[in-house]
């Protein structure tokens, strides 16, 4: 085990992401910090081992950051297949998925494409083309709730995707959800691989019942290297179809690491993942479906689809630097305490499904561009803090940790110092990394991770 950890950590410094930094004080250190509280987190730990041997997911909660918005070294909004392949390979998750697979030795898998149907920072939606009802925000399943659904009774309906396969027999897998049982929708092959229409049919197994819905996985095969568009039809039934993630590589038989980024530019915790709210919450306006009494189910079942129903092992999460926007920005005002109730929801939603947390805390907002907030990111940072405390399946990575200065706005300064690797187009106030700033943050993440693991 020792040896392995060494191994992956000298893989880190050989990139030059470790070494040669200068701390908050001035003094030359690695900046990487320190994970707390790694004893509650011990299940992730435990499954990063089993990766050696066998397919192991996490996922990946969050903002704009986690999904590499500008991990690109493009404007924000940029959304080609070309851009958005780069934001696959380059983003803060998939380098640091990347890292914690290199050190089991097991393949990395970049994991699922998600429908972001209402976000100019959406990194997925150039791989799609759709023709029917767009479910936005507060919806069903999917990262903020969206997904596509594809009516019944084999309408014109259609939603293709474009995937690039790099061996035979690469698996395409489908999640989606129904309000009717026994789904069979229908899919056609063109480009490197030609298909005509066939039925394909829910996983033995896989078509599960939540008192609110049925969830769905199908497995589609595509024989040949090459680029494939997978078009989906709704079912002969008349019951839609709605979809909310495609993972183009899926490999159930293969050891090694996915990571799958569930997250959405532009959101608090709270906008994301359902079971943050809970019956007093009477904000986002954009999610009457997820607050509120009467919809305790609904929560329940967009949190299933961002974890169980993905064969999660484990979760990150960040989100502190968008939820500093709610009072300035998102058009809600919420308080600390707020925050503290939908931290604690979203954790004991976790626990309930045997999850353990991992937070990934102060990936920093510039404090002068912040009005109107009677707190600062550093206060909500010290809630995620004190949560991870008080809960039996919590840790956490403060990015401020080592770079702290003696007021919020040197703090800030500090972390932007970190190598320099912002977006130019965001300067003198960057939020998003480019390609090589996000390689930087996920080796100091990695490097926790490890030397705690």
């Amino acid at each position: 085990m020792a040896n392995g950890r060494i191994d992956a950590l000298n893989v880190l410094r050989d990139r030059g992401l470790l070494d040669g930094e200068v701390d908050g004080d001035g003094n030359s250190s690695s900046r990487a910090p320190v994970l707390r509280n790694a004893a509650k987190v011990s299940a992730f730990f435990d499954a990063l081992g089993r990766s050696a041997t066998q397919r192991v997911a996490l996922g990946y909660h969050g903002m704009s950051i986690v999904i590499g918005q500008g991990s690109d070294n493009a404007s924000a909004g940029t959304n080609t297949a070309a851009n958005q392949n780069a934001i696959r390979q380059n983003s803060l998750a998939s380098v640091l998925g990347q890292l914690l697979a290199a050190r089991y030795g097991g393949v990395y898998s970049r994991g699922v494409y998600t429908i972001q149907t209402e976000s100019t920072a959406g990194v997925c939606s150039a791989f799609f083309t759709f023709t029917g009802t767009l479910h936005g925000f507060g919806g069903a399943a999917g990262p903020a709730g969206q997904s596509a659904v594809l009516s019944g009774n084999t309408s014109a309906q259609l939603l293709s995707c474009v995937i690039t396969t790099t061996k035979e027999n690469q698996v395409a897998r489908i999640y989606a959800w129904s309000d009717g049982a026994n789904i069979t929708p229908q899919y056609e092959l063109s480009g490197a691989n030609t298909v005509a229409r066939a039925n394909v049919g829910p996983l033995a197994g896989t078509a599960v019942g939540d008192g609110v819905r049925y969830w769905y996985t199908y497995d589609i095969t595509i024989p040949t290297v090459g680029t494939t568009t997978l078009t989906l039809r709704g079912s002969t039934t008349s019951n839609g179809l709605g979809i909310y993630a495609v993972d183009p590589d899926y490999m159930a038989n293969t050891p090694g690491l996915t990571m799958h980024r569930l997250a959405i530019g532009g959101r608090a915790m709270g906008g994301v993942v359902a079971a943050a709210l809970d019956n007093t919450d009477t904000q986002p306006a954009d999610v009457p479906n997820w607050r509120g009494s009467g919809n305790a189910l609904r929560r329940a079942g967009q949190t299933d689809s961002l974890t169980t129903r993905m064969d999660l092992a484990g979760v990150l999460c960040s989100f502190d630097v968008n939820d500093l926007r709610t009072y300035d920005s998102y058009g809600y005002a919420w308080t600390l305490a707020d925050h503290a109730r939908h931290i604690a929801n979203y954790l004991a939603a976790m626990a309930e499904r045997n999850l353990p947390v991992i937070f990934i805390l102060g990936l920093l907002r510039d404090p002068a561009t912040i009005s109107n907030t009677p707190y600062t990111q550093l206060d909500l940072i010290n809630l995620y803090k004190a949560a991870s405390d008080a809960s039996s399946n919590a840790a956490y990575i403060d990015m401020t940790e080592k770079i702290t200065g003696s007021t919020i706005q040197q703090t800030y300064a500090n972390y932007v110092a970190q190598g320099g690797y912002w977006l130019s187009t965001e300067l003198p106030s960057p939020v998003h990394p480019g390609s090589s700033g996000s390689a930087n943050l996920a080796a100091r993440i990695a490097k926790a991770i490890l030397e705690a693991a």
